[in-house]
């Protein structure tokens, strides 16, 4: 069993790979009360090459 989540509006992603049991399950559950969205192969990929954090922005580079 294959897990992908990430954290919208971050950088923080996690992937878990493991069997089907107790405690993967509760790791889906913990994860998803820490604020982490379930997601498939191709959005995972997706959030890797196009992060959408504010803090990645360079705001200084900004002309008036």
């Amino acid at each position: 069993m294959r897990m992908r989540f990430i954290k919208g509006g971050e950088r923080k992603r996690l992937m878990v790979r493991g069997p089907v049991s107790d405690d993967t399950l509760k790791i889906w559950d913990s994860m998803v009360k820490m604020g982490y969205e379930p997601v498939g192969l191709v959005r995972f990929i997706l959030h890797i090459a196009f992060p959408t954090s504010k803090r990645w922005n360079n705001d200084d580079a900004t002309v008036d």
